[in-house]
């Protein structure tokens, strides 16, 4: 199977976000190398993120016969969000995972309203935003200053659907006493 970059953009699906001019720019590799991503996030192994992007890695290997793979840099290990925004910026073939706020703080600040708390009531109302006219206008901006949103999948794991929270109002300092008491569940 040959997989070029442009056709891998494509066929991606994650919730991440990829330099434009990482695309663009001729690889500097040699007639056979794979093109290797690096995908930087800021989970720790162990959390569903870091699982979820162990099994991506594997699938792009697997589904482009070796030909493209990525490197995975968990923990900031490659910086903060905003670094490694920069170093998609300057070209670095990177993948993050980000939200609106990050995408507000890159030039599109009407982006930012999409990391405000209960936004939605249903995830059909998010999926009514992600196909508007509104979102499609906000994602040409956001190329235009570089970056290209693979995947606009804001479902972080099954636990926003299985989990029945109960919010308990609580002072900040309370927080970890509460916990160690069995007060407070923190779910």
């Amino acid at each position: 199977m040959t997989l070029g970059r442009r056709s891998f953009l494509g066929a991606s699906v994650a919730t991440a976000t990829l330099g434009t001019a990482a695309c663009t720019r001729a690889p500097d590799r040699a007639p056979g190398d794979p093109i290797v991503l690096q995908g930087a996030y800021e989970n720790n192994p162990g959390e569903p993120i870091h699982d979820s992007m162990l099994e991506w890695a594997r699938l792009l290997d697997e589904r482009s016969d070796g030909e493209v793979r990525m490197s995975l840099f968990p923990s900031s290990q490659l910086g903060s969000k905003t670094d490694v925004i920069d170093q998609m910026l300057a070209g670095s073939p990177v993948i993050t995972l980000a939200d609106g706020a990050f995408y507000a703080d890159q030039g599109v600040p009407d982006f930012g309203i999409t990391f405000a708390p209960f936004l939605f009531e249903t995830w059909e109302d998010c999926w009514t935003l992600t196909e508007s006219e509104w979102y499609r206008q906000q994602l040409a901006a956001l190329e235009q200053k570089g970056l290209k949103i693979l995947c606009s999948n804001w479902i972080y794991g099954e636990r926003h659907t299985l989990l029945t929270p109960t919010p308990t109002p609580m002072a900040l300092g309370d927080v970890y006493t509460s916990l160690q008491q069995g007060r407070s569940t923190g779910s």
